[in-house]
């Protein structure tokens, strides 16, 4: 309910929530999804450090995938960044997030798509996607 329900000026809180469960190591690895969600569908870009430093420490490949999804909305170094990171997670909707969202511009970005493209073992979707991102 809480991603479905948060207003505006619910962020600030959320925010709160968020770096106060980021505190407390794995243990709300639950309502940190939620709360990454909520912040992301309010375009609260004051999150992004919060968000980044849960993406760095949790254990969780669904909330990583929540985060990369709120990152390539909230912050504009997401494309030069993150995304670039994002390239080689172990989850292929992170992976396709990522293609989405890097930035072609970058040293070695257009070779990591095409060899994702050419790359049999990975998720259809990405392939395609890394394919049409390149040509």
């Amino acid at each position: 309910m809480l991603t479905d329900l948060a207003e505006q000026s619910d962020a600030v809180r959320l925010l709160e929530f968020l770096v106060a469960t980021g505190a407390e190591g794995h243990r709300f690895i639950y309502q940190q999804c939620d709360l990454v969600t909520a912040l992301e569908r309010l375009n609260h870009q004051p999150a992004v450090p919060a968000v980044e430093a849960i993406a760095d420490s949790t254990i969780y490949s669904y909330l990583r995938r929540r985060c990369a999804r709120a990152l390539s909305r909230l912050s504009a170094d997401f494309p030069r960044g993150r995304a670039i990171e994002y390239l080689d997670d172990c989850e292929d909707e992170t992976r396709g997030i990522a293609i989405a969202h890097v930035d072609l511009s970058v040293p070695g970005v257009r070779e990591r798509l095409a060899r994702t493209a050419a790359d049999t073992s990975e998720d259809p979707d990405n392939r395609e996607a890394a394919r049409g991102r390149i040509s």
